[in-house]
């Protein structure tokens, strides 16, 4: 993927976080009004107001992950940690063990990472990120570890197929942020555990 296509694609990744941002966000205020008006919180509310919620956060976590980013920009521990708690919440669980402020480009190749290792743990597991902003490492454990060479390989190689499906693309994407940040990621499996590093 050329550097020009990865910023095009980027645009049309913050443009679509912008513009749905603000109608999940408007559920969300009016679902707290009908709360403060005395509107029995029945399951459908409940229903409504967890989906607003999800919806809400993994539109922050893909604003980071395919969106525009400039030089300088850096995203808080707390930013970072919600983030990833309203994504990874139920059978992929990840410790964010960095402390303070990271740069918004490491954040983001760390939030691609995150998305290429939950497609190797397709039956759950704990994801254990640390390091800093100069090397960041996860520590991956699961039951059963799965990896289709023919997107990991996108990692090292750069060479994209050309029936990569929607939901592999991170695995592109990283690779053009990682040789953007002149990075290479290292990777060490076992049958129930690796670690990814960059």
């Amino acid at each position: 993927m050329s550097q020009t296509n990865a910023n095009i694609a980027a645009l049309i990744g913050s443009r679509i976080c912008h513009d749905l941002i603000s109608p999940v966000g408007a559920i969300t205020n009016g679902l707290e009004l009908l709360a403060l008006g005395g509107t029995q919180a029945g399951p459908e509310f409940s229903l409504i107001s967890d989906s607003a919620a999800h919806a809400n956060a993994r539109i922050r976590f893909f604003r980071i992950a395919f969106g525009i980013v400039s030089e300088g920009q850096m995203v808080t521990a707390t930013e970072i940690v919600s983030s990833i708690a309203g994504v990874f919440e139920n059978k992929h669980r990840v410790h964010w063990g960095i402390k303070g402020p990271m740069p918004r480009t490491v954040t983001q190749a760390t939030f691609l990472a995150l998305l290429c290792a939950e497609q190797a743990i397709p039956r759950g597991g704990m994801i254990d990120v640390t390091g800093n902003s100069s090397i960041v490492s996860m520590a991956i454990n699961s039951s059963k570890i799965s990896f289709n060479s023919a997107y990991w390989d996108i990692l090292d190689s750069g060479d994209i197929p050309e029936n990569l499906p929607p939901a592999q693309v991170q695995f592109a994407l990283l690779h053009t942020v990682l040789c953007s940040l002149d990075r290479k990621v290292t990777i060490n499996a076992g049958d129930t555990n690796f670690t990814l590093s960059f």
